[in-house]
C-alpha cells in the first residue's frame, strides 16, 4: 500500500481545486467509449488521478480473450495499447497526481511479469499508487503570505469483488472500508459504478464542534456494457445492467476558518 503525499498550489481562500478521479478506462477494448475518455481528458481547470483497470489488457493466452472485443490491430497487443495510453495522457501528464493498477493490470504482472502501470508512470513522471493508497493532498497558498495549508486525505483503492448489480450493494460493500481507514475522500473503482455517498461526521476544533462530511465515491467507467453488434461483451453475457460513463470530479474548496469545502460532481 502506497502512502504517500502531493502538493496542490491555490491563490487564495475561495478558489475551488478540481480533481477528475478517472477508472476503467480499459484501453483497447471495442467498447471503450473513446469519445467521452476524450472529453474527460480535455478538461483544462483540473487535476487528474486514476483509479485502475486503465487497460483491457486481454490477450490470447486469457481465457477471456475474444478477438471481437480487441481493437488492436497487431501481435503486440500490450505493446499497442500501452502506446495508446501513453499518448492520451501525455498532453495532461503536469496535472496528474497518482495512477493505481487494477485487476486487469494485475493479471498481466503475475502471469507475464511486466508492470504496464509503473511503465506509464515512469514515462509521464508521475507517482505510481499500486493497488490501493493513503494519500494526502496538501493544498499551500502561492503568492503574498503565503500559508493556508490545507490537507485533505484520498483512500483509494481500485476495488474488489465479483461484480454488484445495483448502486447499493457497492456502496455497501466499500461502506465497511471507512470504518478502517482515517481519511476524507473514499474512492473505488472496479464495479463500473458512478456515484458519490456523503457521511455526516463530527469533530472538534478547539471547543468547537464542526461537522464535516467524508465522501464515499464510486468513480466510474468508460467500457460500455453492451455492444451494437451479435458479439457480445462479457458483461451483456452476465446480463450486467447499462453503465453510466464518465468520472466524478471532487472539488476542494480552502476557506479561511474551516479547513475547506468538498462537493463531488456525478453528472
Amino acid at each position: 500500500m502506497i502512502v504517500d503525499t502531493v502538493r496542490i498550489p491555490y491563490k487564495g481562500y475561495g478558489q475551488t481545486l478540481r480533481i477528475c478521479s478517472v477508472s476503467d478506462m480499459h484501453e483497447g477494448h471495442v467498447n471503450q467509449d473513446e469519445s467521452a475518455l476524450r472529453q474527460t481528458l480535455s478538461q483544462e481547470d483540473c487535476y487528474f488521478t486514476f483509479n485502475g483497470d486503465n487497460w483491457d489488457s486481454i490477450v490470447l493466452a486469457d481465457r477471456r480473450y475474444h478477438k471481437s472485443m480487441d481493437r488492436t490491430v497487431g501481435d503486440a497487443i500490450l505493446d499497442e495499447i500501452f502506446e495508446s495510453m501513453f499518448y492520451k495522457l501525455k498532453p495532461v501528464a503536469n496535472r496528474i497526481l497518482w495512477i493505481h493498477r487494477g485487476n486487469h493490470e494485475d493479471v498481466i504482472l503475475r502471469r507475464f511479469g511486466t508492470d504496464l502501470t509503473a511503465r506509464l508512470c515512469k514515462e509521464l513522471g508521475t507517482l505510481y499508487a499500486g493497488y490501493s493508497s493513503l494519500i494526502g493532498v496538501i493544498c499551500h497558498k502561492t503568492g503574498k503570505g503565503g500559508g493556508g495549508v490545507r490537507s485533505v486525505d484520498f483512500r483509494c483503492h481500485h476495488g474488489w469483488g465479483g461484480g454488484c448489480r445495483t448502486i447499493g450493494s457497492v456502496i455497501t460493500k466499500y461502506s465497511h472500508d471507512v470504518k478502517y481507514w482515517d481519511a476524507d475522500v473514499y474512492v473505488y473503482g472496479h464495479d463500473h459504478a458512478l456515484h458519490s455517498v456523503p457521511i455526516p461526521r463530527g469533530r472538534r476544533a478547539n471547543k468547537k464542534l464542526l461537522a464535516d462530511d467524508k465522501h464515499i465515491i464510486l468513480s466510474g467507467t468508460y467500457l460500455r456494457t453492451y455492444t451494437d453488434t451479435t458479439d457480445a461483451s462479457w458483461h451483456e453475457t452476465k446480463g450486467f445492467p447499462l453503465t453510466k460513463i464518465g468520472s466524478p470530479v471532487i472539488n476542494i474548496t480552502p476557506t479561511a476558518h474551516k479547513w475547506v469545502k468538498i462537493t463531488v460532481d456525478t453528472q
